[in-house]
């Protein structure tokens, strides 16, 4: 790694602040090369509608994108163009929203592609002071003393933007390709006459190179074996077995009922007696009652007979996507049939591949079973069904069953198992098993009811009593019992979706387990809003988001997550009637505050602080990688900063309406970063004292967006100065002026702080 040397008495040179943040910045791309290669990734950048009510937007949150570029394209400075290939970092610092716009004709509909790029942005232009050989004392503005600006920072961004597909006919519209140079994260469907955009009109692209795992999960990616496990997704879904009504040696076989799912095309299979179909017999016809063959039986098919339908191609996809099929290659599939003959795989659009026992004859009919969850081995030519050697011999009549007893839970209320498994469990053993489907979440302590028996603890893998997210409804949870406990054997998972917890401080209880915002039996919403950070923070980080939905009321509370990592978080109230929502924080506390490195948006509500040491903020990111956005907010009394960034943190400021006084409405101190967001309104509703609107300090920075200035409504309200900057704070309007922001009072810069 290369480092500037310079020396004492030596005139400083342009070249040696451009080489140290040059060298930096290469050290950074050669050590996240060595972490991710050479291929383009990205992270975070979660698409997601409107909250809490879609409508025709999107936003696209804060997130990176990582590929080659040149070093510098264009001159950076006196260090001129480098045209070297280094592996960077482009930064989305704030949410991005999108439009989406229907198409206009009847019956048709259109695809949105979300996509990204890494882009060099030069940002920062100010007219800067130049040597005046003439006259020292009076320096040139600008270059040559012309006057013109200069650019003062080079931005590497992850650039998102919105390509607009074809429209046609529903069901015909297509994604369209990337631009060039951009990589495709998102399709977003919308058809005529749509008036909102819900998540399951967005679908991220299986191509799209999310960084899905960071390095704490690997111990958990690992364990779980999420990385291999697939759903089957194949279009000839299993018909369940149907028992034949009358003996047959035709092509005719007879039922009570066809299962509706029994399709022409499909292969037969005999379950009772595989050699009474052993042609590979496809469906030609059905009736209600009767299915027609493509051949005569090979022998009888008595009444009573088990018999199946199926396709035998099962798809597949396992996440990350492999690049290729590799030998020693292996994969759980959760297979969609209980196939009838030679079975194939095609995992993740790579090939067609046959299924084989282990011992190299074609898999028959029964040895994959609908929903069995089966082991799979890449042989270099075949997939493999894990160490399944059947006969051994060419006739492949053995196979093999577990029993594991299997029901679907009945119960209404989250943390109550009631299950009746099928084959029945007649008496409790040590090392006696069952799967159960989950009917509602785990948020606690758990039990299970076993065919009406004793009521029996739920233990984690670890054996400790569950907490809030250690299951989901319609998970499969799979426990042996131990001889006083049941204990859960498969891995709890993280997060594999966003997550809304519900509160309520009238309604709400925090025994509740915040799945709903009704009641009903345990379900209902939880009464306090840190309550459910916590309950959140049962969850590792994530890609996936964490919504906290406050309805209406007052919260006499104040919140704060966690100084160890946790997934995204979004605290959200009204967004029509933000004042509906009101959290009134508490003495010495700040209200909102999110600790490094977590993240944390704040928006549709009102807040105030309390009073006392502190002195207490209503908005506040301190610590190293905090992070916090807030949008559509009111500020009553607030005791000290209404937003403030403390340390190396950043904080963007939406739309916000100011109804009570403050000591600063932005402060940012210690490195910390302050952006009003583009295009913000700012509402003065009532007259007002602060003792500055903005205050940067000790090295923090407030900043104005270049493009999409916001705006103040009503500012003559304010009294106070205007801003503050000192200590080497930096406050940066774009060239907006000293007036810029509201106060009778002018601002002020003193002890190297500037304003521009």
């Amino acid at each position: 790694m290369d480092r500037a040397i310079v020396y004492t008495g030596a005139l400083p040179q342009t070249t040696d602040v451009l080489n140290t943040n040059k060298f930096m910045m290469q050290a950074l791309a050669y050590g996240m090369r060595a972490i991710l290669g050479t291929n383009t990734y990205v992270d975070g950048l979660v698409c997601l509608p409107t909250s809490p009510t879609p409508d025709l937007h999107v936003s696209v949150g804060v997130g990176s994108i990582y590929a080659q570029d040149p070093t510098d394209a264009s001159a950076y400075g006196d260090l001129g163009v480098d045209n070297t290939t280094i592996y960077k970092q482009g930064i989305l610092q704030s949410a991005q929203q999108l439009t989406i716009t229907p198409p206009g004709t009847s019956g048709f509909s259109q695809v949105y592609l979300v996509q990204a790029i890494l882009q060099d942005v030069d940002a920062g232009a100010q007219v800067l002071s130049y040597f005046n050989a003439a006259n020292p004392s009076a320096p040139f503005s600008g270059p040559a003393n012309a006057g013109s600006s200069n650019f003062t920072i080079r931005q590497v961004k992850c650039v998102v933007a919105l390509k607009a597909g074809l429209s046609a006919a529903t069901g015909t519209q297509a994604t369209p390709s990337p631009d060039a140079g951009f990589t495709g994260l998102y399709a977003i469907t919308v058809a005529n006459g749509a008036t909102q955009i819900t998540s399951a009109n967005i679908v991220a692209l299986v191509s799209a190179p999310f960084i899905s795992t960071k390095l704490p999960d690997v111990p958990a990616g690992v364990q779980s074996g999420k990385w291999l496990y697939g759903l089957d997704t194949s279009n000839g879904t299993f018909a369940p077995s149907t028992s034949a009504s009358t003996a047959t040696s035709s092509a005719v076989l007879t039922f009570t009922s066809v299962p509706a799912n029994v399709a022409v095309g499909m292969k037969a299979a005999n379950l009772t007696n595989p050699a009474a179909i052993s042609g590979g017999q496809t469906v030609l016809s059905k009736t209600a009652t009767t299915v027609t063959l493509s051949a005569n039986v090979n022998a009888t098919v008595n009444s009573g007979d088990a018999i199946a339908f199926s396709t035998n191609a099962l798809v597949a996809n396992v996440s990350p996507v492999p690049s290729a099929l590799v030998p020693g290659m292996e994969v759980h599939i959760q297979s969609s049939t209980t196939i009838s003959g030679a079975a194939t795989l095609n995992l993740n659009g790579l090939g067609v591949v046959s299924i084989k026992r282990a011992s190299g004859n074609p898999s028959v009919a029964g040895d994959i079973s609908a929903n069995e969850v089966v082991g799979l081995i890449y042989d270099g030519a075949n997939w493999q069904i894990k160490n399944y050697q059947g006969s051994g011999g060419v006739t492949n009549t053995t196979n093999n069953t577990v029993g594991i007893p299997f029901g679907t839970d009945t119960s209404t209320s989250s943390n109550v198992i009631t299950v009746t498994p099928s084959p029945t469990i007649t008496s409790l053993s040590a090392g006696a098993a069952i799967i159960v489907k989950l009917a509602n979440p785990i948020t606690g302590p758990t039990t299970l009811q076993v065919s009406g028996g004793t009521v029996i603890p739920v233990l984690s893998l670890a054996g400790q009593p569950l907490g809030f997210g250690a299951a989901r409804a319609g998970e499969m949870l799979w426990m042996l019992y131990d001889g006083a406990n049941w204990q859960i054997v498969n891995q709890l998972l993280p997060l594999q979706q966003n997550l809304t917890i519900f509160v309520n401080s009238s309604i709400g209880n925090d025994n509740f387990d915040g799945s709903q915002p009704t009641i009903s039996g345990t379900k209902g919403p939880l009464q306090k809003i840190q309550t459910a950070i916590n309950k959140a923070w049962s969850f590792p980080p994530s890609v996936f988001s964490i919504t906290i939905q406050l309805a209406d009321g007052t919260y006499n509370e104040a919140v704060s997550t966690p100084s160890f990592p946790g997934p995204g978080i979004i605290i959200t109230g009204n967004a029509a009637s933000p004042a509906n929502v009101l959290v009134t924080g508490a003495n010495n506390a700040h209200t909102f505050a999110v600790n490094g490195p977590n993240q944390m948006t704040v928006q549709n509500l009102k807040g105030t602080t309390g009073t006392g040491s502190g002195p207490p903020c209503l908005f506040i990111a301190q610590g190293s990688g905090a992070q916090l956005n807030t949008a559509n907010t009111i500020s009553g009394f607030v005791q000290f900063s209404v937003h403030e960034a403390f340390g190396p943190c950043f904080v963007s400021v939406g739309n916000h309406t100011y109804a009570g006084n403050f000591s600063q409405a932005l402060n940012a101190v210690f490195g910390g970063f302050v952006g009003l967001a583009q295009n913000s309104v700012f509402t003065i509703s009532v007259a007002l004292t602060c003792t500055a609107w903005g205050v940067a300090s000790s090295g923090g920075s407030i900043s104005v967006p270049a493009v999409g200035v916001p705006t103040f409504v009503s500012p003559g309200n304010v009294t106070g100065a205007k801003w503050l900057a000192s200590v080497n704070g930096t406050i940066t309007t774009q060239g907006q002026g000293v007036n810029f922001f509201p106060g009778s009072i002018a601002g002020t810069a003193q002890s190297g702080g500037q304003y521009n």
